[in-house]
């Protein structure tokens, strides 16, 4: 089928290792969600989409965003979609961008707080408990934070990703690259490119930049339709250069995995070579704890970032030199 054309060229070709599966409509023909056909419908629709997604392997990329931001007053209605999710859709993962909560705790597979608050040890307990968690940055929070505005130091879009190491942050969700939207007067089209201000529907500021890190191909509106790539910002390139880095972690992270494994069987001249590497690794991979004390509490020094990336880059080496 056309879906599975796409799947596959998105999942197999271009390594996409997430989805937002929209598995929970306001309403379903003319059921109004959670009235009982709302539920028979949901069940007879999604059921077998949720098969086929598993038999073909896609169905641990899948994850349903449904509910946004709930305050606690929403709690009991968030409840009853996730308990939904479960019965109708098993094995799909229920996100929700909350910080853990225990009226929520077994409804959600995928916690998702915006970085204010985010708490280390509620998180670290529910991913001990099987959960996973990510977090986000969208209009806030706002400095200390590392966020993603224009006017932010260009290390802070990049030190997010240490800190994601540190604190063992399995994603990182930011809601749009390419919201344009209006302009102040709330009539014209914002021009991103002479216009860095985002405002919220009602008129309300949002920040320089949020939104959007990439920029029309044309400076300018044009008279005829330009079909052309977007322009990356400086940020988006900050953001890949982090995520390279949270790379480079994880890689040194498998050598010391191969390492270990290889230490018991190995004869002395060996061994010795791995402990000097695997020392080597310890060292190398405290770079997180040294670049940021606390999500508001980090290095502005992008040379020590950089000595710290090349620390890890060399550890990596000294560890692929032994045992291959």
């Amino acid at each position: 089928t056309e879906f599975d054309r796409s799947m596959e060229r998105y999942i197999d070709e271009f390594h996409f290792n997430a989805f937002n599966y929209p598995a929970m409509p306001q309403r379903i023909g003319n059921a109004e969600r959670f009235t009982e056909d709302y539920k028979r419908l949901h069940r007879q629709m999604y059921g077998p989409v949720i098969e086929h997604l598993r038999e073909k392997g896609w169905l641990e990329h899948a994850y349903a965003y449904w509910y946004d931001e709930p305050g606690e007053d929403d709690y009991p209605y968030v409840i009853e979609g996730m308990k939904l999710l479960a019965e109708n859709c098993p094995g799909l993962t229920r996100l929700l961008t909350e910080q853990p909560e225990p009226p929520l705790y077994g409804y959600v597979d995928l916690w998702v707080p915006v970085l204010g608050n985010f708490k280390p040890a509620g998180c670290a307990a529910r991913q001990k408990a099987g959960d996973d968690v990510w977090w986000y940055v969208c209009c806030g929070p706002r400095a200390p934070y590392p966020n993603n505005f224009i006017d932010h130091p260009a290390i802070n879009h990049r030190i997010r990703f240490w800190m994601a190491d540190k604190y063992n942050i399995q994603g990182s969700l930011y809601w749009s690259t390419t919201y344009h939207g209006l302009s102040a007067d709330r009539e014209t089209g914002r021009n991103p490119w002479t216009e860095a201000m985002s405002y919220s529907g009602t008129g309300g500021t949002w920040g320089n930049g949020d939104g959007f890190l990439l920029y029309p191909a044309c400076r300018f509106p044009m008279s005829r339709p330009v079909i052309a790539p977007p322009v990356v910002s400086l940020r988006f390139e900050m953001l890949r250069e982090g995520i390279e880095d949270f790379e480079y972690l994880w890689t040194l992270k498998q050598e010391v995995s191969r390492l270990e494994k290889l230490r018991g069987a190995a004869d002395g001249t060996t061994r010795a070579a791995i402990d000097a590497a695997l020392k080597q690794a310890g060292t190398a991979l405290g770079a997180p704890d040294r670049l940021a004390q606390s999500p508001t509490v980090y290095t502005q020094d992008v040379l020590t970032l950089m000595a710290e990336r090349q620390r890890v880059a060399e550890a990596i080496e000294a560890c692929r030199a032994v045992g291959r």
